[in-house]
């Protein structure tokens, strides 16, 4: 019985569930709804209280009622699902718990809604002990249902005009009752919500668990505001045959799936799966999507976890999807780089925040935004596949838990252990997560239901109580038997407190446990299932229970029980329906290089029965990101105790480092292959897998780059970019919250650690540096056990008598890297123990006598030396190809550097193999057959370990050393593509580069080596990663200036490139003072009329704009065009760079028609002498469009900078510096367009971008910043503008000088927003202080100048200083009509002003005519619906900015 409701409390809800919220209640806020949402929402709060009121006032009783005297309680009547949430939170109702088991982990929760219907309070227990908690906890279907309530709130604001419904226009009736004298209601169409939501459920597999998940969607959807109508249909997509799927809607009607094609395109369709049913798999449930896409929007809403996500049929990939208008079908979707016109996207979407976030600007937000999200692309299916049949092999229970173990995250191993001891009722499913799992989210018990572990009883499950599943046949013992004692029995008293008064059984139930002494009850219908789970359990808990046990299978007429691990096929119950929980096969397994062979286990995922050897698990499902991983190796064993020690560590926080045991220094004992396996056996509890190889930080920077383009997060373009984007990404755990980062041969903890992110993930360092131990928690690598030794010899090498293996890895001190050289030299040869023995000594004594200091190689070393002297005399090109190789990095070496290799010194037999593609394959196969290097067949890659590679080296003289590196680096020289600036040749780049570290290139008196570093550090400043850039050219200056001395051509060259990285890197003082010293060598040693000349006197103007000399910039460009002309000719790549530093000198000079005659002239030649989609031709297009811009052509230059930017971003990513310059510029344009909201998502957008590039001091962040200021003060919000016009206007006053542009510009755009915040005079004073400062920078005839002139008016009319700001606004318009033209928007602007100035002085006539003239022409040039051109109507002064004009 429910208590009568109180009338006062209007605002005190029953509270269903509880909601976590990080560690604070949860709190509403009005900061990101409009005015109108506000007005509605405190209306809407009034008429509840009068609603509220008036039901608690006592209604008069009824006389005629035979019962009007009495005043009984009301007979309760089941709640509504929207009633649930208005019930009295009484705090001593019984409903709501006062103590909760001990959880797991400890949490704070705060209140929410849950559409389910509140639990009958349990009574107190027979016993007269009262129920521990009598409230029935429940898990929230919508973990995040505020955030996707925020996220979907523009779709409420988006309204179009009713195509139906019409409401008075009382403007228009009013305007035409002054022209006609009638009034007649003029109508216009009523704004109205255009979509109605067709809400498509599909949980065919385990509807019962996404049942709350479903109605609690389903509300919030009805409560959004944003549609006009809500329907739900439930799917049936267990078919193969589209045709076979059908719908049932609400009322219980079936109906085809066309039902919903809708041709007006006012219909969304929102699928609700977990996409793992049959029709998923076959593509049948992607064809109906097809359809239902090309006429309306759709999306897929995934239940499941992202982690789980590959559980299903649906393959996801990230991707960039525009919407060239609201709310358009998905076939008009326009995709980033999509070439197959069949398919269309279908965004698929997380139960949370940022996942609807982005799907609801794609519906509301088109044009030109581009919007990051995952999709799947779905065609029409053309053929039916045909239906699998059922493996003929049974599995075994003990095979089905180390399957699900294998690949089940922690949570669901843990969950699946606790519902063993559990009738499998969905009720008391969900009950015994809540309380002994609290942290699981639903995702987690779906995890084990489909994990192949449980079958699906017959019934019509509607009975939520009732045991509607069982474990598969021992699959419960199974579990129980691997599980935690007192788990299982906390289940049952869990079970008792919350569910034993309405289930006898559970009662009976946790007594037994209680005491296994008393009577055992008698097995009905009812009790059959119950006494099942606890004879189970009873069993597995062993000692004092087995005799009740036994009672129990006698009673119940059960067999005797299969010992836990037995071989029993499970499922083999004849009584029992075939209706297994699982999910079809996983679409991919990660091992793509194992095969099977005799005794070995293959690779398998679920669904598959082969049983895989007790010492390896199969890792059955592939993350979603799987980067760079090596090879696993086939023939790995031993190290379970490492490996345990390794997942145990990684349970902790913090970082792994993985170091070899009092073996610092030493290589070999097997850090990477420990590593490696990890990864393959637990590679399903992650959702990103990525390895790093760490010598050099280049590389780890390199590798941040690949896997932010992995990640689709902002970052990919640039590595300066990429780090901090990653680090960020992983720290929140969007889109991925698993994830695993292996840096490899980390050496240098200085070096590494900066690259650490924070999180939930892990990290693991493989190193030999013991330093180490002071920054992470070490595993210990040691040598083989003897045992472990034996192993791989026996099953690499063959048949080896117990005493022969025992003397072999003696003699190989264990060390893992000699035994299995030495197994794999038996395996090919057949060599008798007793001979290899005597062949180890042998090169022991003469490695010794070469180099007694050399003990710790000497295993390895004279394990090696054995196939190394048979190559020698056998196969010599497969022995020098071994040394060369032994030059390059640890990092795969592509064999494509070897084929068709030309004029490298090596010796004769090698040079002939380079030069025939047969000799070559040949001598790379005689190197793979002895396991003397590791061939990537995936990358065509040649990989040897450091040791190895040292031991080759060692085994040769020095002057054999220096030839044999010399060749590596003519083989790099030979693999240069010799374009730095094309952003295609970069992924060759990134792999010359750690070679090139490695081998020392830099050392290289070979010319084209030189050439070589030189293109590599071009490489590393064209892609961002000036730290890099700054390093390298570092080294080689040095070195070059100690070899070549500093006029050496090489040597300035290499001087100008690391003065760029400097000044790239902000170091602008130091960069000027090298290039200075660098000029005057180069005029020295070359002259004048030299290319290279050139080169240093534009790297010298660049400087000059850093430090503001801009007419020395100007003088010097022209004359470096000029000599570029007769020296190079007019269509050389050089001349056309140094014409686009020209034309950027004209527009800072305000000579902004000259600026877009040679910009458009550069864009023309670059196109035709370099392509359309060379970087720089785009950085052509994007000075021209800045140039349109400041000629005054606003929507021609945001058109022609938006078409330009959605290119740019497909050849070099967002994040890459052009880019994001190009973003910069367009929300630029686009502000003096006049979309100003636009224009502030894209400011802000760069905003986060420079900051993560460049933190907040760098020149780029500031500018944006300031242009985020403007951005704000256009829309009104002054505040927060003016927080951040201080910000950049002091920043770069620190960062330049108070004089520089940059800070006068800054100074010009704070003072506009200072005077519209209500503080004149110190606007004025610092406009006064601009002006003067641009006077004596530029002259009066700058257009910034008079930007800074019109705004000084504008002060003094605020200070009521009319006649002042008359004269000032005249000379002002006589000046810009001179210099810009008569009918730039600049020149109106103080046109405008003027006309208000006279106003206010009482000229009226001329300042009418004035007005009305420049109004005029504003609407000609900007349009009649452009922010000033309104303004302007309504006598507002027009407030000029200014931009930096930075590319």
């Amino acid at each position: 019985m429910t208590q009568p409701r109180d009338s006062a409390a209007v605002d005190v809800v029953l509270l269903q569930h509880w909601e976590a919220t990080k560690g604070r209640a949860a709190r509403s806020s009005t900061s990101d709804l409009s005015l109108h949402e506000v007005r509605d929402a405190v209306w809407l709060a009034t008429r509840l209280v009068e609603t509220a009121d008036r039901a608690a006032r006592p209604a008069p009783p009824d006389p005629s009622a035979p019962d009007a005297v009495a005043d009984p309680a009301p007979q309760e009547q089941p709640p509504r699902s929207e009633e649930a949430a208005t019930e009295p939170d009484d705090p001593a109702d019984p409903g709501v718990p006062e103590t909760l088991p001990e959880p797991r982990a400890q949490r704070d929760w705060a209140r929410g809604p849950l559409s389910l219907p509140p639990a009958d309070p349990a009574p107190d227990r027979a016993d007269g002990a009262p129920t521990a908690a009598a409230g029935w906890p429940t898990l929230p279907g919508l973990p995040d249902r505020h955030g996707i309530s925020r996220a979907l709130r523009p779709l409420a604001r988006h309204r179009s005009p009713s195509p139906w419904r019409v409401v008075v226009d009382e403007e228009k009736t009013a305007v035409r009752a002054a022209q006609d004298s009638l009034w007649i209601p003029e109508c216009r169409p009523a704004p109205w919500h255009r979509f109605e939501v067709a809400l498509v459920v599909d949980t065919v597999v385990a509807p019962d668990i996404w049942e709350p998940t479903v109605t609690e969607f389903r509300s919030l959807l009805d409560h959004q505001g944003a549609f006009r109508n809500i329907r739900t249909y439930r799917l049936d997509s267990a078919h193969a045959d589209p045709d076979r799927l059908t719908l049932r809607s609400e009322g219980g009607a079936r109906h085809h799936w066309r039902h919903l094609v809708e041709p007006t395109g006012n219909r969304i369709v929102l699928v609700l799966t977990d996409t793992v049913a049959e029709g998923w798999h076959t593509g049948a449930v992607g064809h109906v999507l097809h359809e239902y896409g090309i006429r309306a929007p759709v999306a897929v809403v995934q239940t499941l976890a992202h982690r789980l996500w590959q559980l299903g049929g649906l393959p996801t990939r990230r991707m960039r999807l525009s919407a060239p208008r609201p709310g358009c079908p998905n076939r008009a979707l326009r995709v980033a780089g999509k070439t197959d016109s069949d398919v269309i996207p279908v965004p698929v979407l997380g139960l949370a925040e940022d996942w609807m976030a982005g799907w609801a600007r794609l519906l509301t937000s088109p044009g030109a935004e581009w919007v990051e999200t995952t999709a799947a692309l779905v065609g029409p299916q053309t053929e039916i596949p045909p239906s699998e049949l059922p493996d003929d092999e049974p599995v075994t229970a003990a095979q089905r838990v180390r399957r699900f173990r294998s690949y089940a995250s922690t949570d669901a191993v843990e969950l699946a252990g606790l519902l063993a001891a559990t009738p499998l009722a969905p009720r008391l499913m969900t009950l015994v997560q809540r309380v002994l799992l609290p942290g699981a989210d639903l995702s987690v018990l779906a995890e084990v239901m489909l994990g192949g572990l449980l079958t699906k009883l017959p019934g019509d499950g509607r009975d939520p109580s009732a045991v509607a599943y069982d474990f598969h046949d021992d699959v419960r013992s199974e579990l129980l038997a691997i599980g935690r004692r007192g788990s299982t029995a906390r289940v049952a008293r869990v079970l008792d407190d919350y569910a034993g008064s309405a289930i006898p059984a559970l009662r009976a139930y946790r007594a037994a446990v209680d005491d296994p002494t008393i009577d055992t009850p008698e097995a009905t219908p009812d009790s059959t299932p119950f006494l099942l789970v606890q004879e189970a359990v009873l069993r597995a808990l062993s000692g004092p229970y087995l005799p009740r046990s036994k009672r129990l299978r006698e009673a119940l007429g059960l067999a005797t029980p299969v010992v836990p691990g037995g071989s029993r096929p499970a499922g083999s119950s004849a009584n029992r329906e075939n209706n297994d929980l699982t999910t079809t096969e996983p679409r991919s397994p990660v091992d793509e290089t194992a095969q099977p062979s005799g005794g070995e286990e293959t690779m398998t995922a679920p669904g598959i029965t082969t049983d895989p050897v007790p010492e390896r698990r199969p890792a059955a499902l592939q993350p979603q990101i799987w980067g760079q991983i090596p090879l696993r190796n086939p023939i790995f064993v031993g190290r379970e105790q490492l490996l345990e020690d390794l997942r145990t560590r990684l349970s902790e926080s913090g970082t792994t480092a993985v170091l070899p045991e009092a073996l610092h220094g030493l290589g070999g004992v097997g850090k990477s292959q420990t590593v490696v396996e990890y990864l393959y056996r637990h590679s399903a509890e992650y959702d990103v897998v990525w390895w790093i190889p760490a010598e050099h930080p280049a590389q780890i920077r390199n590798s941040f780059v690949e896997l932010a383009k992995k990640l689709g997060v902002a970052g990919s373009g640039t590595a300066e970019a990429a780090v901090p984007a990653v680090r960020e990404a992983l720290r929140k755990g969007v889109p991925h919250q698993r994830w695993v980062l292996v840096f490899d041969n980390a050496d240098r903890p200085q070096d590494v650690r900066q690259f650490f992110p924070a999180g939930a993930g892990h990290i693991i360092v493989t190193s030999r540096n013991s330093a180490w131990e002071g920054f992470a928690r070490p595993v210990e690598v040691d040598l083989f056990t003897r045992h472990e030794s034996i192993e791989l010899l026996r099953r690499r090498g063959g048949g080896i008598e117990d005493t022969e293996a025992d003397a072999l890895a003696e003699a190989l001190g264990d060390l893992p890297l000699a035994v299995e050289q030495a197994a794999a030299w038996r395996a090919q040869t057949g060599m008798q123990v007793a001979e290899y023995l005597d062949l180890l000594e042998q090169n022991r004594t003469e490695l010794l006598e070469a180099d007694p200091q050399a003990t710790d190689q000497l295993p390895v070393a004279a394990a090696w030396n054995v196939p190394l002297n048979k190559l020698a005399t056998e196969q010599p090109a497969a022995l020098q190809l071994l040394q060369v190789c032994a030059f390059f990095g640890p990092e795969p070496i592509s064999q494509k550097l070897f084929r068709g290799a030309r004029d490298v010194p090596v010796p004769e037999a090698l040079a002939q193999a380079f030069g025939d593609p047969i000799k070559i394959s040949r001598a790379v196969k005689e190197i793979t057959r002895y396991s003397l290097a590791k061939i990537d067949h995936r990358n065509n890659a040649l990989q040897l370990h450091r040791l190895v590679q040292t031991v080759l080296k060692n085994k040769l003289s020095p002057s054999e050393q220096d030839e044999m590196r010399h060749a590596v680096h003519v083989l790099l020289v030979n693999g240069d593509p010799g374009d730095p600036d094309a952003a295609a040749n970069w992924p060759r780049y990134a792999e010359l580069l750690p070679h090139a570290l490695v081998s020392r290139a830099v050392e290289s008196k070979d010319k084209w080596v030189r050439v070589l570093v030189i293109n590599l550090v071009r490489y590393l400043l064209r892609i961002g990663d000036f730290g890099a850039a700054r390093d390298l050219a570092g080294q080689a200056k040095e070195c070059w200036t100690e070899a070549l001395g500093e006029r050496d051509r090489d040597t300035l060259e290499i001087s100008r490139r690391y003065a760029i990285a400097l000044r790239r890197l902000g170091f602008v003082s130091e960069a000027r003072t090298l290039n200075e010293r660098t000029r005057e060598l180069v005029r020295e040693v070359v002259g004048e009329e030299d290319e290279q000349y050139l080169g240093m006197l534009d790297t010298v103007a660049a400087d000059y704009r850093s430090e503001g000399r801009f007419a020395e910039e100007l003088r010097l460009q022209q004359e470096v065009y000029e000599r570029a002309g007769a020296i190079l000719g007019a269509d050389d790549p050089g001349t056309l760079n140094y014409g686009f530093n020209l034309a950027g000198c004209y527009r800072i000079m305000g000579q902004y028609e000259q600026a877009r005659e040679l910009d458009q002239a550069i864009m023309r030649r670059r196109g035709a002498v370099l392509g359309a989609n060379h970087l720089q031709t785009f950085g052509s297009r994007n000075a021209y469009c800045m140039d349109l811009r400041e000629c005054g052509q606003y929507l021609e230059a945001a058109r022609q900078q938006e078409d330009s930017l959605n290119y740019l971003l497909e050849v070099a990513g967002p994040d890459n510096p052009q880019s994001i310059g190009a973003t910069r510029n367009l929300s630029v344009a686009l502000r003096k367009a006049g979309f100003h909201d636009r224009a502030n998502e894209y400011s802000g957008d760069c905003l986060a971008r420079y900051r993560r590039r460049h933190g907040d001091d760098h020149a780029d962040t500031i500018t944006a910043e300031m242009n985020v200021s403007t951005d704000l003060r256009h829309l009104g919000e002054l505040e927060e503008a003016l927080k951040l016009a201080r910000g950049s206007h002091e920043r770069f006053q620190a960062l330049m000088t108070p004089g520089h542009l940059f800070t006068l510009v800054a100074a010009l755009n704070l003072a506009v927003i200072l005077r519209l915040h209500g503080e004149p005079d110190e606007a004025l004073a610092l406009d006064r202080q601009t002006h003067a400062a641009l006077l004596d920078l530029f002259g009066g005839d700058h257009p910034t100048t008079l930007i800074a002139a019109t705004n000084l008016a504008s002060d003094l009319a605020a200070k009521g200083e009319h006649a002042e700001a008359r004269s000032l606004d005249v000379a002002t318009k006589a000046r810009s009509e001179r210099v810009l033209g008569p009918d730039h928007p600049s020149t109106l602007a103080v046109a405008l002003n003027l006309a208000l100035d006279l106003a206010a002085l009482g000229e009226d006539d001329e300042a009418a005519l004035l007005h009305s003239k420049t109004v005029q022409s504003l609407r000609t040039v900007l349009g009649d619906n452009h922010p000033a051109v309104v303004a302007a109507t309504q006598h507002v002064r027009a407030n000029c900015d200014s931009d930096t004009m930075q590319l």
